[in-house]
């Protein structure tokens, strides 16, 4: 903690002094003097401005956010923002709450912290930071308790607001300045489209050799996290009553990208993702993960990007926009190794479409050698689509004379050499 002393008597002297501790002497940061002429008269004045760099470091169990933002409205009502932690953090990523406070249209009067836990320097922290914190009892351990934080979270932030919807941010994300205005775009394919499940911010595939649009949107058949868009319905209607409970030792997300949870719903996401993952500690996290994984993906950064084709990310006229889409994509050569470079052109506009072997859709051998069984990206700066055969409903655009690369996953043996 930082704090400021000023000393006065008739001469008059300004210090700036920083408090030690065990560790740290105390410091002087600026001192100036000013004499009197003569006893009794007081000096002149002194202006001293100094720059303070405050160091903060917070020890204990990670927050979440709730902030109803005044740039996502529905039918006039203000909707929320949640910002979860995990509750196995040892620090509060102050990084995050900064950057979200920064970006446009957050208000920090609407913004509330929960806390998971009982711990005083989180709630110092919202404090310092102008915003209300609120602390809830940890239920579980490990990942019980982890999700058991994301349900007090979610259940606390659509009952103290009158919120449709609210947006969930874990705590080592950047967000994009104008992360918000990516949601005001697609907030109302929500309301009338029922075969969403979310909207996201994040792309899985979306790094930085195999996105290039910040203008584009998918449909995926998973839940990516990492930033998304929650409808109150969904969660209390169905998510609240089924979420696993303190005793079972399952990943919030992973329960929620179940078949028998997700129900065949789908979510949007960007090609270039509007949030950075940058935290490499955690239950589930590590530094070579964070590296090999998140490290390489983009996030935008320019301001007020257009969507484009948001009438046509609905069910129905995606899938029509997809099959036109394949009807007149270049069908890339299928006698070439998949490996060999000059396979897709570099930075063409013209869609190209790969077909892989994969006979059913949780066969991924082909697929994690390369890189509803379909997905669409960037190489070399140019669009592609990899098609499963026969797993995706997509194939019947194969051409008979194409036949479908395959790579085999190496033996223990080869990988050993």
């Amino acid at each position: 903690m930082t704090r400021l002393f000023l000393l006065l008597d008739q001469d008059l002297d300004t210090i700036f002094n920083k408090q030690g501790n065990r560790r740290e002497p105390c410091q002087v940061v600026s001192e100036r003097h000013s004499k009197a002429d003569k006893m009794g008269d007081w000096s002149e004045r002194i202006s001293v401005e100094e720059v303070l760099k405050l160091n903060i470091s917070v020890l204990g169990l990670p927050l979440t956010v709730s902030d109803r933002s005044s740039v996502i409205r529905s039918r006039g009502t203000a909707e929320c923002v949640t910002a979860t932690t995990p509750p196995n953090s040892h620090s509060i990523h102050l990084r995050m709450l900064v950057k979200l406070l920064g970006t446009s249209g957050v208000r920090a009067d609407m913004i509330t912290v929960f806390i998971d836990g009982f711990f005083q320097e989180p709630l110092e922290v919202t404090r310092l930071l102008g915003l209300r914190g609120i602390q809830h009892t940890p239920q579980g351990k490990k990942n019980a308790r982890v999700s058991q934080h994301y349900k007090a979270s979610l259940t606390a932030t659509f009952d103290l607001h009158p919120a449709l919807y609210t947006i969930v941010i874990e705590e080592d994300l950047d967000v994009s300045p104008y992360f918000f205005n990516y949601f005001s775009q697609t907030l109302h394919l929500m309301e009338k489209d029922s075969s969403l499940y979310c909207i996201s911010a994040w792309n899985d595939q979306g790094y930085s050799h195999s996105c290039k649009d910040p203008r584009k949107l998918y449909r995926v058949e998973t839940m990516p996290g990492l930033g998304w868009l929650l409808k109150k319905k969904l969660f209390k209607d169905e998510l609240e009553k089924q979420w696993p409970s303190s005793d079972k030792q399952w990943d919030w997300d992973m329960w929620m990208r179940l078949p028998t949870v997700r129900k065949n719903r789908e979510c949007i996401i960007p090609d270039v993702s509007r949030t950075y993952h940058f935290g490499s500690k955690g239950l589930n996290m590590n530094p070579y993960f964070q590296e090999v994984y998140f490290k390489k993906h983009s996030i935008v950064n320019e301001s007020n990007v257009a969507l484009k084709d948001l009438d046509r990310m609905t069910a129905d006229k995606y899938e029509v926009m997809i099959n036109e889409i394949l009807k007149s994509a270049v069908v890339v050569d299928h006698t070439k190794d998949p490996c060999e470079s000059g396979l897709v052109p570099d930075n063409k506009d013209a869609v190209h479409v790969m077909y892989i072997q994969m006979p059913h859709p949780t066969d991924f051998t082909t697929w994690k050698q390369l890189a509803k069984s379909m997905w669409r990206l960037y190489l070399n700066g140019t669009p592609v689509i990899l098609v499963g055969v026969p797993a995706s409903p997509y194939h019947s655009h194969k051409p008979d004379s194409v036949k479908p690369f395959v790579l085999e996953e190496p033996s223990k043996k080869a990988k050993a050499q």
